[in-house]
């Protein structure tokens, strides 16, 4: 894992690269598909946030019970995900992610600049992997390049969150090697 800032136009960007089990697929929902994936990624973000949220204080019971509603609407997706779906995880892929898009090395056949695709990335120890809207700005070198879409504020907020952790704990594991 590895992390790193940039600025662009002002503003910091947050990166990281991790390997993640992850596949894309061509094509881009819309109309119900869009809004079923949309809705699957905002709650496994929104799932794995709290998982990873420090347990709270006795005196913070409503957050407690947030968090078991968060966990059961998870629960309750990932159910209904395995009666449909019976695909074992992909292989580990060395990814750039950022909060606007991702890229990384395609050894087969790329997609083709505009392309529209989801990416399935597997952000956490669950069988459910993370679905995200991206259209294709580069292919360079074997290396793709995309931009998110459509990702609205709720879901895009919820996965600066998660690459910052992330970014937190690469910078701590650099901190701690010798």
């Amino acid at each position: 894992m590895n992390a790193d800032s940039a600025s662009k136009g002002g503003q910091a960007l947050l990166g990281v690269e991790l390997s993640l089990p992850f596949r894309w697929e061509r094509g881009a929902p819309e109309g119900r598909a869009l809004d079923a994936l949309l809705h699957g990624s905002r709650l496994l973000l929104n799932a794995v946030g709290i998982m990873e949220a420090q347990p709270p204080r006795e005196a913070e019971a409503e957050k407690w019970a947030e968090r078991l509603d968060a966990k059961m609407d998870l629960i309750l997706h990932l159910l209904a995900m395995s009666l449909t779906r019976d695909r074992p995880p992909p292989a580990p892929t060395a990814l750039r992610l950022t909060a606007e898009g991702a890229s990384w090395p395609e050894a087969g056949t790329p997609p083709a600049p505009g392309e529209a695709l989801v990416l399935a990335l597997h952000i956490a120890a669950l069988p459910l992997p993370l679905r995200l809207p991206a259209r294709v700005t580069g292919v360079e070198g074997g290396r793709v390049e995309v931009r998110f879409t459509n990702l609205g504020e709720d879901i895009g907020d919820a996965w600066q969150q998660w690459l910052f952790r992330q970014h937190r704990r690469a910078v701590h594991a650099a901190r701690e090697r010798p």
